[in-house]
């Protein structure tokens, strides 16, 4: 993993269609932390802002 965090706008991240995303499961998407399982489709982060997201941490 980068060291260096970068928001790039242009990556692509795999979110499951209508899942619910935690505020924090975002954060660690943008943080690439972590990934979503294979079967996701694969979405940009400005389509993310579609999926429901939750605020429950």
């Amino acid at each position: 993993m980068d060291k260096n965090i970068k928001y790039d706008y242009e990556k692509y991240f795999r979110v499951k269609h209508g899942e619910r995303v935690c505020v924090r499961d975002v954060l660690d998407i943008l943080t690439e932390k972590r990934a979503i399982c294979t079967e996701y489709a694969i979405v940009t982060v400005t389509a993310l802002l579609y999926v429901n997201i939750s605020p429950i941490y």
